[in-house]
């Protein structure tokens, strides 16, 4: 049997665990990390499960859940939703089976106010680990919960005013969601482009971003595989200070600045050797970078260059 106080210091273990693994592997972490047993006092459990909602021994019946999986929905199908100050996390079973063990484990987190990682499943088995989340309420009749991540940097006591807090954790959760889009935008990127970068052909996946052709943000800047590129770090900062371009023909073109610039071999090699190069797209077709929106942001780069 774990007591209070063993169960709310198990949890901050956890966190501080995942702290170490973020710091180690960035801010998406390989499920090969997550299926490693985490230790606490006499008892241990690896932190990626195959069920949604988990709760490890020897927590018992009545104890709160302490590790929630899912999976990002299909790339940014409501933009709007980045905008809430939750994540909306559905009762394994649905609405129908409300009263499992599983969910009984998720509305003891809400009951009890107990902090749960969150991990966000982010493709190519990788997983966002979001930490702390609380369940901050309970929609029954349609079968999911509401969760809400805590900045940890933020001490708030307990005297904090309620609206000051909520407004918070709100403004927290929305930029997390932001940064999950990112990283799921990445995710989808890289998988099209098999890991290479699209320019250099460098294969080391820590070393990749994944850009956009039209800035997210703007018009036509949708976070879709066909407005991204998987450029390595040297390519994605010269594509977007208008260092290289890439035409509609996926041809890539070097600035002439740069070009006539003398300097070492990164300059020789990692820029000047690319001018003229054909870009490297992915097999799928309809994965292939938008021409038009190539063409368009080529414009720019003749203007700015």
């Amino acid at each position: 049997m774990v007591t209070e106080s063993q169960d709310n210091t198990m949890r901050e273990a956890l966190f501080q665990h995942m702290d170490r693994l973020v710091l180690e592997f960035g801010a998406s972490l390989p499920a090969f990390v997550l299926k490693r047993r985490f230790v606490f006092e006499d008892f241990g459990f690896m932190p990626l499960q195959q069920n949604g909602i988990f709760r490890p021994q020897p927590l018992q019946e009545g104890d709160a859940a302490v590790v929630l999986l899912s999976s990002v929905d299909g790339p940014y199908e409501d933009r709007s939703d980045v905008e809430t100050g939750y994540f909306q996390y559905r009762y394994q079973g649905g609405s129908k089976d409300r009263d499992n063990w599983y969910n009984r484990a998720l509305r003891s987190a809400l009951e009890k106010q107990k902090p749960v990682l969150y991990l966000l499943g982010m493709g190519a088995n990788e997983y966002m680990p979001l930490y702390p989340c609380y369940v901050i309420n309970d929609n029954r009749s349609n079968g999911f919960v509401n969760l809400q991540l805590v900045n940890r940097s933020v001490v708030l006591t307990p005297t904090s005013d309620v609206e000051v807090t909520t407004a918070i954790r709100a403004y927290t959760t929305v930029l997390a969601k932001r940064r999950v889009h990112q990283e799921a935008f990445r995710g989808l990127v890289l998988k099209a482009y098999s890991d290479t970068c699209a320019v250099c052909s460098l294969k080391i996946r820590k070393l990749l971003d994944a850009a956009h052709i039209i800035p997210d943000g703007e018009e036509r800047g949708d976070p879709i595989v066909q407005n991204g590129l998987a450029l390595c770090k040297l390519h994605h900062e010269a594509y977007d200070f208008n260092i290289i371009g890439i035409k509609s023909s996926y041809e890539v073109v070097v600035s002439e600045k740069t070009m006539e610039l003398v300097d070492g071999p990164m300059l020789t090699h990692g820029l000047k050797e690319v001018h003229g190069k054909q870009l490297i797209v992915p097999r799928r077709i309809p994965s292939r970078p938008d021409r038009e929106r190539l063409e368009e942001r080529f414009q720019r780069f003749l203007r700015q260059s």
